[in-house]
């Protein structure tokens, strides 16, 4: 056995340390261990002196707080470069003895994610790492909590779960729980270690994605079930799992390929994708966005929205990395339904279309049914005389009907004084060109309500005009008798009125007046 050399003995004095000093100098640990982060990275033999003294089983030890020494007292220990150490040191290693194949019988491939700088690992990894390292969640627990925005601590943990499925389980739960219960702005680290452990193109890929999508039975729930819980409240978390996989699909083959594939994956996808439209379109609503083309000014400008991933709150912002990750999560949507639905819909139509063809008949038949009645009950045969206004009638009169009306009046005022006419003959002469101005009246109103049957109207107006002129020679006769007994009993005449009703147009004609008698010279007379 060689014999100990100068810097073995100065690192058993540094590790020494551990032992009381290190735990009541909270403030000097960075320092401390940065120390062993820069003597391991200066070479092979460096990691190799440094494996053989033990440190990475020391070092976890003080993580966990079972280390040689008391728990460190300080309460806001920065452990980075602890960790940081610790990976390093275990990625010269080989874990070849926890990797097996998922498909029975064939090796396992080999690992990609250790030391660049080693050819082969240094030595077979150490009993007491393996035990905290594989053995024990709480080891793997502190260090995704503390120091999972590191860069060596996915190095870590893609170097332990390369073909190791229950190493790769046990990081799937942490993680997921994490997604799950974490405070929305500490989520980004968490679903950055979540997408590289599922790009990790291993036999146990496939495996991964689905346990991370559904989640794993009896232990943790999946992203899908995630979002669907946060979809009312924690609105950013929900938000932040559908860009994740939105890069998971992007950048993994076999992802995109099980998204097409698997059917509830699908339905579920779609409903998270709608989801995520239907709340940026609310935000929209609410909230006007800024629109480039206008000025700032006072009443107009509004600040940008936050950043969903960084900013405390729990309901949505319709951000532009938002509305980017929207468009490419539509580019994702599985396009088979709705051409489904497409040939469904032109199915339906074209059987429509065949019933509405065989019998075009019926309805055709109604309408013209219907519009034969219409033309009926409108035509100016069937329409009813008395639909006319006494305005309209008056207006259809013809201009001799006028010259005819006038014709008593021009007689009473051309009639002299000193005729030596009896009242009889003046009254009875009255009455007849009172009957020929109404039979010109009706014959006038008659035609301008002529229809087709022009003969037919004519007799109609014959006979109604014979009827007429008998009822007015009544009239006139009645009025003579009691102009004669006035006369005699030295009384002034009352006029009579005389009201003449056409049948054929049911409008009752205004009264007029007849010609007073000339009473002096029926008292001549007497």
């Amino acid at each position: 056995m060689p014999e100990p050399t100068l810097r073995d003995h100065l690192f058993s004095a540094v590790l020494n340390l551990l032992n009381r000093e290190v735990s009541e100098h909270g403030r000097h640990l960075t320092q401390y261990f940065h120390l062993f982060l820069m003597y391991a990275s200066l070479g092979v033999a460096e990691k190799q002196q440094l494996l053989k003294m033990d440190v990475a089983s020391s070092l976890m030890l003080v993580a966990l707080d079972e280390g040689p020494g008391p728990p460190i007292k300080y309460q806001y220990a920065e452990l980075g470069k602890l960790y940081s150490v610790v990976s390093l040191l275990v990625r010269c290693c080989d874990v070849s003895a926890r990797c097996q194949s998922s498909v029975q019988g064939q090796a396992p491939l080999p690992n990609p994610h250790g030391d660049p700088a080693l050819t082969q690992p240094i030595c077979v990894v150490q009993t007491q790492v393996e035990e905290i390292l594989f053995g024990k969640p709480s080891y793997l627990k502190k260090v995704i909590e503390d120091c999972n925005s590191h860069e060596d601590t996915l190095k870590l943990l893609r170097f332990c779960c390369w073909e190791n499925p229950h190493f790769s389980s046990s990081v799937l739960s942490e993680l997921l729980w994490h997604v799950a219960y974490s405070y929305t702005y500490e989520l980004r680290p968490h679903l950055d270690l979540l997408l590289h452990m599922l790009l990790l193109e291993d036999s146990w890929q496939t495996h991964r994605i689905l346990n991370a999508l559904k989640g794993i039975p009896d232990d943790r729930d999946g992203l899908f079930d995630t979002i669907q819980r946060s979809k009312n409240h924690y609105q950013k978390r929900a938000y932040q799992c559908i860009k994740m996989m939105v890069a998971l699909f992007s950048r993994c083959a076999q992802a995109g390929q099980m998204l097409q594939s698997h059917g509830d994956l699908k339905k579920k996808w779609t409903y998270a994708v709608e989801w995520l439209n239907d709340e940026l379109e609310r935000v929209s609503d609410n909230k006007r966005p800024y629109s480039g083309s206008a000025q700032y000014t006072y009443n107009s400008w509004s600040p940008p929205a936050q950043s969903n991933e960084t900013a405390n709150g729990y309901f949505l912002e319709r951000s532009h990395s938002a509305k980017v990750t929207l468009a490419k999560a539509y580019e994702l949507c599985p396009e088979e339904e709705p051409e489904e639905q497409e040939t469904d819909e032109h199915e339906s139509m074209s059987t429509e279309e065949r019933t509405a063809a065989r019998t075009p008949a019926q309805p055709a038949q109604q309408v013209v049914c219907q519009v034969d009645k219409s033309a009926s009950s409108t035509s100016p045969r069937n329409a009813r005389p008395d639909a006319r206004s006494p305005a309209e009638v008056k207006d259809a009169r013809s201009p001799t009907e006028g010259k005819h009306s006038d014709a008593p009046a021009d007689n009473k005022s051309t009639e002299s004084p000193s005729d030596s006419r009896s009242p009889q003959d003046t009254v009875q002469k009255t009455g007849r060109d009172k009957t020929k101005a109404d039979n010109v009246k009706s014959v006038g109103k008659m035609g301008s309500l002529g229809g087709s049957n022009a003969e037919t109207g004519e007799e109609e107006v014959a006979v109604k005009t014979t009827d007429t002129a008998k009822d007015v020679s009544s009239s006139v006769s009645t009025s003579v008798v009691s102009s004669q007994d006035e006369t005699s009993n030295n009384k002034p005449a009352t006029p009579s009125t005389t009201s003449v009703k056409s049948p054929a147009l049911s409008v009752k004609s205004p009264a007029r007046k007849d010609p007073e008698p000339d009473t002096t010279d029926s008292e001549k007379t007497t």
